[in-house]
């Protein structure tokens, strides 16, 4: 029996879901008061989210609701009657918009506000005659308090003000009513605080106390211009008590409202645009910019920007006039849908007629968009999107300036404290080649390259070559080039020879101030000091002894160089001094992640130790990482490169890599170093940009980053006239590498390193390199990727060509 019972008059819900669904969409404020239309509309939602979250889930349910919470907001305002459109308006361009109750608390008030005006209207009408707000000019005696009354708030005191449109500012007037006798017909608009004009028909005197008052006849209320008023010699006097208004025979009449004073305040600095919409496209800004004084070769002047609010990406499309701004929206919103598969939800413009037509606002409310616009003549209510047109600007005066081949940059230097950030002035070569967005923020200065330079003291130390330091007396770091710069000779500066005689080598290289000399011809080397001392305010400093914290020692044998002076530093920063060596910097099977172990109070020690890991939140245990990093340079502070005498200039590197190692980002170290014969000249240890999915592929793109660098060690050994003829060796113990540089069917089953591939196969191929094999044990760049035993890091490290040297500073 229940079974039938049930059967017969179970029903669905979705039925009643359907109906309430129409019914909300069809339901308007109409002729309720608000507290109706509030309830009702009340009653209806409750009913249907109850329908809608029946068979949600319990780990849904609350996103859902903050969803309808949201929704249920916007339907509210959404159908409000016409006369509640500007307080609709202001709650909408809050940040954030206020909740539903809020809104229904400011319209409750409004209605209220409506209602009294009303009623003042037709007690107007009944009356037959006008109340003016104030007696300006100081004709006759002042008015009494009890005749005003306020638009705003019902009050008996206060006023609403009205500024003259351009064009009409010289008028003498001060009082605007809107039933006074109109002798003198005039024609002068003037703007409302909504942007719109309103018509003055006439001027006249209202009676002998009252003159040249001005009739406007949509008026609902008299209003009071505070301007024109002092303008007409009556002092306005605002305080915390009101308003008092005091013509020239000193009579006075004191106003006090609140609205008022707010009312006649100044403008505060409107906030900056700090939030942002949780998902892209939930808001879009937009602006136009024109007309520009010289249209384009498309006969464009103007433009028009949609910034989207979450990830601030902007599309900016060009127009020949205003009224393609609707015909441009409509594209730009069916390219959201077609490549994102989303619409846009609210759209923030400015006040702009090309945004208010009615097609436009008829299509806005068909796509359910809401429109969010600024207040009349504020557009920093509209910051983000003229923010934009101010920066795309300055971005266009840039590329029309013309191109100069020196530009002088002043590059923000970070700081990890809460310090002001330090400015560098250097000088950029070819600055305009730089892209914005790809290399724009870097910077490129005039100097040698460490690696350049330990290649050209390792080539001195073989050939026996002299070297010199000088320094420049005079920096100019500031003042204004007057004279033309050439980076590169100009054509026809020297003649082109069809033969010359070889008479020797001779280099310079310069960093910043600091100024070596080193060359096989002896004379020649000579004359070029001679020639820079005539030329330049220099300072001979001898032979080369330090140089870029580098500790220079010549000897028989050959070159060697050191940091003690820069170890010992680093050991007294760190407060070291007397703490015991060790013989290994890492500790072995240790794991350092970003999040593991307690916050440092004080992490300005962690930052002056020049880390270069974890420097946004260091630990207590990346601290004692570090420590013991110095403690191994402290013992090893004398422990430098070697360069020999009488070596050769083969070139030879070492590859490889320890795969997924970084514990927070399963990311594998590269580790390579690339050998002049037996003196090291480059090496390299570092994260890895890119999670590799196989040990093969970690330890080939360590590959393909040797390889670079060995084709430039070929390409500077060949301008310093050493060229290679034989291919340079680059070792790697990985033998799925080699074979997929030298076998094809291998190089084509690895299409996710094709890039790779391509680079390092072309260099094989050319016999640029060659790619021998070479067991683990012997593998040079093993201590470049991971922590080792004592025994293995000191092999390793005597390979490297580290000898221990006496320290001369």
């Amino acid at each position: 029996m229940w079974a039938y019972l049930k059967k017969v008059h179970h029903q669905d819900n979705d039925a009643r879901r359907f109906q309430l669904e129409h019914v909300i969409a069809m339901f308007q404020h109409g002729s309720l008061f608000i507290q109706d239309y509030y309830s009702t509309f009340l009653t209806l939602w409750h009913e249907y989210v109850d329908l809608v979250t029946t068979d949600v889930p319990i780990a849904a349910l609350s996103t859902i609701q903050t969803i309808h919470v949201t929704t249920r907001r916007d339907q509210f305002l959404m159908k409000l009657r016409s006369e509640y459109e500007f307080v609709r308006s202001s709650l909408l361009n809050r940040s954030p918009v206020p909740s539903l109750d809020i809104c229904f608390g400011e319209l409750l008030h409004e209605e209220q506000c409506l209602s009294t005006q009303a009623i003042l209207e037709q007690s107007h009408g009944n009356s037959g005659m006008a109340t003016v707000a104030y007696a300006a000019q100081g004709r006759g005696p002042s008015m009494h308090s009890k005749n005003l009354y306020c638009v705003l708030c019902s009050c008996t005191s206060c006023t609403r003000l009205l500024y003259p449109k351009n064009g009409a500012t010289n008028v003498n007037f001060s009082i605007i009513s809107n039933g006074v006798p109109s002798p003198t017909l005039v024609n002068l608009p003037f703007r409302l605080a909504n942007g719109s004009s309103l018509p003055i028909a006439a001027i006249g005197d209202a009676s002998s106390k009252f003159i040249n008052v001005f009739l406007a006849s949509q008026l609902s209320t008299n209003l009071i211009s505070v301007g024109q008023s002092v303008d007409n010699n009556c002092a306005v006097n605002f305080s915390s008590n009101g308003c008092v208004v005091q013509d020239q025979d000193h009579s006075s009449l004191s106003l006090e409202c609140d609205s008022c004073k707010l009312g006649k305040s100044k403008t505060l600095h409107f906030p900056l645009h700090t939030s942002r919409a949780s998902h892209c496209f939930d808001l879009i800004h937009s602006d136009v910019w024109g007309p520009s004084p010289v249209s384009s070769h498309e006969k464009f002047k103007y433009y028009v920007t949609f910034i989207d609010d979450h990830s601030r990406f902007t599309w900016v499309y060009f127009l020949r006039s205003k009224s393609e701004v609707f015909r441009t929206f409509t594209k730009f919103l069916a390219y959201v849908d077609n490549q994102f598969s989303t619409s846009i939800k609210t759209l923030h413009t400015d006040f702009d007629g090309e945004y208010l037509s009615t097609e436009f606002q008829v299509f806005l409310a068909s796509k359910g968009i809401i429109h969010q616009r600024s207040c009349s003549s504020t557009p920093q209510q509209n910051g983000v999107a003229e923010h934009k047109n101010r920066h795309l600007l300055d971005v266009i005066q840039s590329v029309a300036a013309p191109p100069v081949p020196l530009v002088h940059r002043f590059p923000r230097v970070s700081v990890p404290s809460n310090s002001l950030d330090r400015y560098k002035a250097w000088l950029v070569a070819l600055g305009n080649n730089q892209e914005y967005g790809v290399n724009y923020e870097e910077t490129f200065a005039p100097m040698a390259k460490m690696t350049t330079v330990s290649t050209i003291l390792a080539l001195a130390a073989s050939n026996d070559w002299p070297l010199h330091q000088m320094d420049v007396k005079n920096v100019f770091l500031h003042g204004d080039l007057k004279e033309c710069i050439y980076m590169k000779p100009p054509p026809g500066l020297f003649p082109s020879l069809t033969s010359h005689v070889y008479m020797g080598i001779v280099v310079l290289f310069v960093y910043v101030d600091d100024i070596v000399i080193t060359g096989s011809d002896s004379t020649l080397l000579g004359q070029l000091k001679t020639h820079i001392f005539e030329s330049f305010h220099m300072k001979d400093l001898g032979s080369l002894t330090y140089f870029l914290g580098l500790e220079v020692h010549h000897s028989l044998s050959g070159i060697s160089l050191n940091q003690h002076k820069y170890a010992s530093d680093l050991v007294a920063t760190a407060g070291l001094q007397g703490a015991t060596s060790i013989h290994t910097p890492m500790e072995l099977n240790v794991k350092l992640r970003k999040e593991k172990g307690d916050l440092l109070a004080d992490p300005s020690l962690y930052r002056k130790l020049q880390v270069s890991q974890f420097l946004q939140n260091p630990r207590h245990l990346h601290l004692a990482t570090a420590r013991r990093i110095i403690c191994y340079v402290q013992g090893t502070s004398t422990r430098g490169l070697f360069f020999p005498t009488g070596n050769s200039t083969r070139l030879a590197a070492y590859s490889d890599a320890d795969w997924a190692s970084c514990s927070d980002t399963c990311r594998s170290i590269t580790g390579w170093c690339v050998f002049l014969s037996d003196a090291l000249i480059s090496w390299k240890s570092k994260k890895q940009d890119r999670v590799s999915k196989s040990s093969t592929e970690s330890e080939y793109w360590a590959m393909s980053l040797a390889c670079s660098e060995i084709i430039r060690f070929r390409g500077l050994l060949t301008e310093l006239d050493f060229s290679e003829t034989d291919p340079t060796p680059l070792h790697a113990n990985n033998t799925s590498d080699i074979q997929i540089t030298t076998n094809p069917v291998y190089h084509e089953r690895t299409k996710h390193i094709e890039v790779d591939c391509h680079s390092i196969r072309e260099a094989f191929e050319a016999r640029v390199i060659t790619l021998p094999h070479i067991s683990t044990d012997l593998q040079i760049a093993d201590i470049f990727t991971k922590a080792l035993p004592r025994h293995r890091h000191c092999l390793l490290s005597s390979k490297l060509m580290l000898v221990d040297q006496l320290a001369s500073i």
